[in-house]
């Protein structure tokens, strides 16, 4: 199926006549996955589009495990962290319950290349108390109270408050795919 500029056309083989001069977007659809190419036609011109479709490749990266789907088929990674897909557009899933982490990132696939999704999720982190106390992430100071939405890799992390008299409380937690607040209380 030809498209263009979001209009069906015909199927393939098609000639069309009636394309005004200028950038169009052509879309080739097809069982085997879709390609879209912007193209410009220039006045009087002709163009020739001749187009494979044929699978592609995802390459993803992500600081933790994760399950990945698209539209609810379990997806596997190769040894390369690949994953075979049609051409096109595609929703893939990625899912750690354990982090609560739950996101889809939509990634285009063009005929035999490889897209790379490098994904760094964070998530705020505020750190509150009862007074005035320092703030250390996972080693490194990062403030006073209140620390108010600090940006964290999602993950298992150390905070450590140190009040000012030298008191210390260690908390281990959880970064997820929602905000975090931790109360402290001497």
């Amino acid at each position: 199926m030809v498209l263009v500029d979001g209009e069906q056309r015909g199927t393939t083989p098609l000639t069309l006549n009636d394309i005004p001069a200028g950038n169009h977007e052509v879309t080739l659809t097809s069982e085997s996955g879709t390609v879209r190419k912007t193209v410009t036609l220039g006045a009087n011109g002709t163009i020739d589009i001749d187009e494979g479709i044929f699978p592609g490749f995802a390459a993803v990266y992500l600081p933790f495990e994760a399950q990945i789907t698209e539209g609810g088929n379990v997806l596997r990674l190769d040894d390369r962290n690949q994953i075979t897909l049609s051409a096109g557009m595609h929703d893939l899933r990625f899912v750690n319950r354990r982090l609560g982490y739950d996101v889809v990132k939509p990634v285009e696939v063009k005929p035999g290349e490889t897209t790379t999704l490098r994904l760094s999720p964070t998530s705020p982190l505020t750190v509150t108390g009862t007074q005035t106390m320092e703030v250390f992430l996972d080693g490194s100071r990062v403030g006073e109270t209140p620390v108010k939405a600090l940006e964290v890799a999602v993950g298992v992390h150390e905070v450590l408050v140190r009040k000012a008299s030298g008191a210390v409380r260690k908390y281990s937690i959880t970064v997820g795919g929602n905000p975090v607040t931790l109360n402290v209380d001497f």
